[in-house]
């Protein structure tokens, strides 16, 4: 499917814009610390102060990824890339999905 293609779902007579999603879902608590660290800042980006200058590195929440409950998160294909691979590096079991979710 083409990323521009537009996709439509019938709802009995009413018609739902979705979009198409990846939802991924690891066991967060299993991780050691330092991996924890990792994949927070992953998913929710970190701030950092050196001489008296803010740095702000937004995370995949801050760039579009939603949380859908305790360790399921959906997002695009890009950002799914991004923490798989960070879940793989850190050896985290995890679940992939691809779906379709109301806009």
């Amino acid at each position: 499917m083409d990323a521009d293609e537009e996709v439509y779902v019938m709802r009995g007579a009413r018609r739902m814009d979705v979009e198409r999603r990846f939802l991924v879902s690891f066991d967060f608590h299993r991780l050691h610390r330092g991996g924890r660290t990792a994949v927070y800042r992953v998913l929710y980006g970190r701030r950092v102060q050196v001489h008296g200058r803010t740095y702000r590195y937004p995370g995949l929440l801050h760039e579009g990824a939603r949380r859908l409950g305790q360790s399921v998160f959906a997002m695009d294909e890009g950002q799914a890339n991004r923490l798989v691979a960070m879940l793989r590096k850190h050896r985290v079991p995890h679940t992939e999905w691809k779906a379709f979710l109301p806009r």
